[in-house]
C-alpha cells in the first residue's frame, strides 16, 4: 500500500485492519524455500554434442558405448539411441531412462533428498543391492 512508510505509525492501524498482521515485516520472504535451477539437456542434444563432450573431457569411450559426465544437468527426452550410454546426471525423466535402457545403457542419478544432497550417488546403492542378491 503506498504512503505507509515513514509516517510515524499513523496509518499502521488502518493497514492492519484492512490487510491483517501479515502486511508488515519480513516473514513472507523468509518462508520461501530455496529455488534450485537445474539446466536440462535432451538425449538428442547429448548425441549431437558427443564429439565436443569428448574433446572437453566430459565423455570417454567405455566398452561399446560412451560414459558421459553431466552431473549438473537433467536429462530429458525419449529418443531411440543406437549407442549404449552411461550418463551421470543430477536427474532424468522417465522417458530418458527408458530410451537409454533400450540401447543397453543406463543413467546414474544422484539422490536429492531434503536439503538437496547432491553428493550421494545411487550407483553405490545399486551395487550393494546386487551383491546382496548373489
Amino acid at each position: 500500500m503506498s504512503g505507509t512508510g515513514k509516517r510515524g505509525d499513523q496509518k499502521k492501524t488502518m493497514v492492519i485492519k484492512s490487510h491483517g498482521n501479515d502486511y508488515f515485516g519480513r516473514d513472507k520472504t523468509l518462508r520461501r524455500g530455496k529455488v534450485i535451477r537445474v539446466e536440462s539437456m535432451s538425449l538428442a542434444t547429448v548425441i549431437e554434442k558427443l564429439d565436443s563432450l569428448i574433446k572437453k573431457g566430459k565423455a570417454k569411450e567405455h566398452g561399446k558405448g560412451y560414459e558421459i559426465d553431466l552431473k549438473n544437468k537433467k536429462i530429458v527426452g525419449n529418443e531411440n539411441l543406437n549407442i549404449p550410454l552411461i550418463i551421470h546426471a543430477l536427474s532424468a525423466s522417465k522417458g530418458a531412462h527408458e530410451g537409454v535402457a533400450k540401447a543397453g545403457g543406463k543413467i546414474v542419478v544422484k539422490v536429492r533428498a531434503e536439503g538437496d544432497n547432491r553428493g550421494i550417488d545411487t550407483s553405490k546403492k545399486d551395487k550393494e543391492k546386487e551383491k546382496g542378491k548373489k
